[in-house]
């Protein structure tokens, strides 16, 4: 039913002689015909300020003033407005935005069709409205159309955002679901509380609760992260934007994985991912995680790193260090070391040697306090002082020019004092004396062939012990090996016998491309570019009896797997980390259950969502009509919520705050922004919340209150009285929306629009605007008996009869005025 009220005006001299001023003035509202003057309609939900007017939203039209009320215009859809009927209002960057709906009649039932959104950069000389089926919005997904009223529009404006992705926009649109943009709304796209939300979505199934979304809000106080609310029916849900630099992992391959050692400390327990577009860092028990870049990456971030493909990294000393190129296979961009467990890096431009083509860092060791670095054609080098300074060391002194593969360096490893040294030419094993120098050395030289290849790219040492004792038995070296020339092929190398120089027909994995292995027991695993396999035939490893290892993460619905090439395999005890093309899988059960995380390449998918529902204190129902954000000092927003029942549950205000710190994995960055909420209001709900410092107005269906005891649970319903003592509205009179602007506070009633201003430690009623019917003919609108006297017969008295005549079911609002236009009656 649509609700319109009237207003009768008219004298009654014989009540109130004794109360008339001095002077009599009496002024009729007026309405002007004009489509652009006009005041149009007496219920405002949604006040705005923008472009120095004060705007609002209402049934009829979209009304401003710029001059506090003096004259008004109005928008329209004679004028501009796709349609008349306002759900939501907007303003960023001098944009307007509006939700606008039409009537339909369907079998005799007036329905509320949706137009969508609607902007003007010029305020409103000119519209656009958002063409969502040229978006892909069509058929059953449409914007546009029956339970698809947008109810609520948010935005931000991130300067600094590295990825030039910082103009947010957001709207709920019911069934249409909660959509975002990042280009200030050029594209859209619906976002989800979670993966079976969109597949709800989707499905052609009836819509979940949290699929219907009421209101939206954005949440600034977190530095560069937004912190997006959204209403539903639901619940209140919290979705987490964070920047590159602060993401849930932001690197897509991982080349390689790099621990520190086991304590106490969590920086003792970090995680470091190099990847394809920088380095990303994590706690053993999963995140959170930041992500470091390269100055001039696509990411936009300046954190030290020479360049954006890191191909080695490790952790010794408390420093970080990792080589880097410029791309995949592309030129060494040098060394870069870290401090400060990877909060930063800088990029050590003294040690030329490893920067350019065919110089990648490809692998680090560590014996006792040295530190060695392997760099292909810059050959190896050797630190005592943790990376400060190098020394490079021949593997191959006896012939030191260009054609001696034995100095191209590619792997490292380190048993003892022996040094076994990946090359262009086979397998080189280094016996040191305790300064390091080379005492012997001994090199595995492959064939190039079908079934071998010379160029070794990891070397790893498997030790055997006895099943019974536990003691030490005897080891084994397998080997990576890649092709040098298209006579080669791709294959792994085992030693076998007490002689651990002797390679003599052990071939496995012919024709795959394998990048790294590892141990568990007499078990063997191998990752390359069909995922991971392994073998329990510690003496046959790989030739017989292989199996594919699945990496399966089951918590996620549905589940996710790594079938792809993988990159990374490391067993740190029962700890099993595998780094991919697509991101990394930790498993803390020796390989039984994994947890999957993958690069967040979607901007408008949230790094973290979080949950607040009726099931959880302070949240009394779930269907959540609005969401406000109150700015506070020195710490993170107040979150006001209103909340209703969707089938059970009951109304009131909650309002959320920063608590103690909860689970860390489960938002993006070290300091963890969960909240707790507590009911502050228990008599109502609320449309609308606004904010002037430490007070908080809510507007409920039972008038317009207050609390201003910082986040007290005290409120005051405001009563809507002149300076002179008028009552101007009703108390308990609905109240739909309210805004703060400059000294003023604008509130929309059921019963006009009412300008409050602050008056000690109360608020006082300035001005009332009312739209007045002056157009219907006045012989259906009438009352009498007029005059009216006291003194007339008892019959007539006490009552007077209202005439008008309404085309359809409505409200109405009678007023009896006097003749200084004091209000008598309502």
């Amino acid at each position: 039913m649509r609700k319109k009220t009237y207003f009768i005006t008219w004298l009654v001299a014989a009540i109130l002689l004794s109360t008339m001023p001095a002077e009599l003035r009496c002024e009729l509202a007026t309405y002007y015909d004009e489509p652009d003057t006009a005041f149009a309609s007496n219920i405002a939900i949604d006040i705005i300020e923008h472009n120095g007017g004060i705007w609002f939203a209402t049934g009829e039209g979209l009304s401003f003033t710029y001059d506090t009320g003096a004259t008004w215009l109005l928008y329209r859809s004679s004028n501009g407005l796709v349609s008349e009927n306002l759900s939501a209002l907007f303003s960023i960057d001098g944009r307007l935005w509006v939700g606008t709906n039409h009537e339909v009649s369907v079998d005799d039932q007036l329905i509320t069709m949706s137009d969508g959104i609607s902007y003007t950069d010029n305020d409103g000389d000119f519209w656009t409205q958002v063409d969502f089926a040229a978006l892909g919005f069509e058929g059953e997904y449409s914007l546009w159309g029956v339970d698809r009223t947008v109810y609520d529009i948010a935005g931000w404006d991130n300067v600094d955002d590295p990825a030039g992705l910082g103009q947010w926009r957001s709207f709920a649109g019911f069934a249409g679901g909660m959509l975002a943009s990042r280009d200030g709304g050029t594209n859209w796209r619906r976002i989800f509380p979670s993966r079976a939300d969109s597949i709800n979505y989707f499905s052609g199934l009836p819509l979940n609760y949290a699929n219907r979304a009421f209101s939206c809000v954005a949440d600034t106080s977190h530095g560069d992260s937004l912190y997006l609310w959204s209403g539903t029916a639901d619940g209140l849900y919290q979705y987490i934007f964070a920047l590159p630099r602060e993401k849930q992992y932001a690197a897509k391959r991982v080349n390689a994985i790099a621990s520190s050692d086991v304590a106490t400390d969590d920086k003792d327990n970090y995680l470091f991912y190099a990847g394809d577009v920088g380095v990303a860092r994590g706690l053993r028990t999963g995140g959170p995680y930041i992500s470091r870049f390269a100055t001039g990456d696509p990411n936009g971030a300046t954190d030290g790193l020479p360049g954006a493909y890191v191909s080695s990294i490790i952790v010794v000393g408390g420093k970080v260090l990792v080589g880097s190129t410029d791309g995949a296979g592309g030129s060494s961009t040098g060394l870069a070391v870290s401090t400060d467990m990877g909060d930063s890096y800088q990029a050590q431009s003294s040690f030329i040697d490893v920067i350019g083509a065919n110089r990648e860092i490809s692998d680090f060791v560590t014996m006792g306090s040295r530190l060695y670095l392997a760099a292909e054609e810059a050959g190896l080098f050797v630190s005592a002082d943790t990376g400060q300074s190098w020394t490079h060391m021949w593997v191959d002194a006896t012939d030191t020019t260009a054609t001696n593969r034995r100095n191209v360096v590619h792997a490292l490893h380190v048993y003892h004092d022996t040094l076994r040294v990946g090359t262009d030419s086979g397998l080189v094993t280094l016996y040191l004396d305790p300064s390091g120098a080379i005492d012997s050395s001994f090199n595995n030289a492959f064939p190039e062939d079908d079934s071998s290849s010379t160029v070794v790219v990891a070397v790893k040492v498997e030790e055997f012990y006895h099943p019974i004792d536990s003691t030490y038995d005897s080891l084994c070296i397998w080997t990576i090996n890649h092709p040098l020339t298209d006579s080669g092929e791709y294959c792994i190398q085992r030693s076998i016998g007490e002689d651990d120089r002797t390679f003599l027909d052990q071939q496995h994995q012919v024709g795959v491309v394998t990048y790294d292995m590892d141990f568990m027991g007499d078990s063997v695993f191998v990752a390359g570019e069909y995922g991971v396999r392994f073998s329990r035939e510690g003496e046959n490893g790989l030739r017989n009896q292989t199996f594919t290892h699945e990496i399966v993460d089951n918590t996620k619905s549905p589940s996710d797997r790594i079938d792809e090439e993988v990159t990374v395999f490391q067993v740190l005890g029962d700890t099993i980390l595998i780094g991919s093309k697509e991101g990394f899988a930790i498993s803390y059960d020796r390989g039984d259950n994994y947890v999957i995380t993958r690069v967040n390449q979607d901007t408008l998918a949230a790094d973290a969502v979080l949950a607040y529902t009726a099931g959880l204190a302070g949240i009394s129902g779930n269907f959540i009509p609005a969401v406000g954000v109150q700015e506070l000092e020195d710490q993170p927003a107040a979150v006001w919520v209103s909340t209703r029942p969707t089938y059970s549950g009951s109304v009131g205000l909650s309002v959320g705050v920063i608590d103690t710190l909860v689970d860390t994995s489960a938002v993006p960055d070290d300091t963890t922004y969960v909240r707790s909420f507590a009911r502050a209001y228990q008599d109502g709900f609320a449309w609308n919340f606004a904010f002037n410092g430490d007070s908080v107005f809510a507007t409920t269906d039972g008038g317009l209150i207050l609390n201003h005891q910082d986040i007290g649970t005290d409120w005051d319903t405001l009563e809507f009285i002149s300076s002179t003592g008028r009552v101007v509205v009703d108390a308990g009179t609905p109240v739909y929306a309210v805004e703060v602007i400059g000294d003023d506070v604008w509130v929309g009633t059921d019963d006009g629009l009412v300008r409050m201003r602050p008056s000690g430690s109360s608020w006082v009623t300035g001005d009332v605007y009312r739209f007045v019917d002056s157009t219907t003919p006045p012989d259906i609108v009438y009352a009498y008996p007029v005059p009216w006297s006291r003194s007339l017969s008892a019959a007539t008295n006490d009552e007077i009869i209202c005439h008008f005549v309404d085309e359809e079911d409505a409200d109405v609002t009678i007023e009896i005025y006097d003749f200084a236009m004091n209000l008598v009656s309502r």
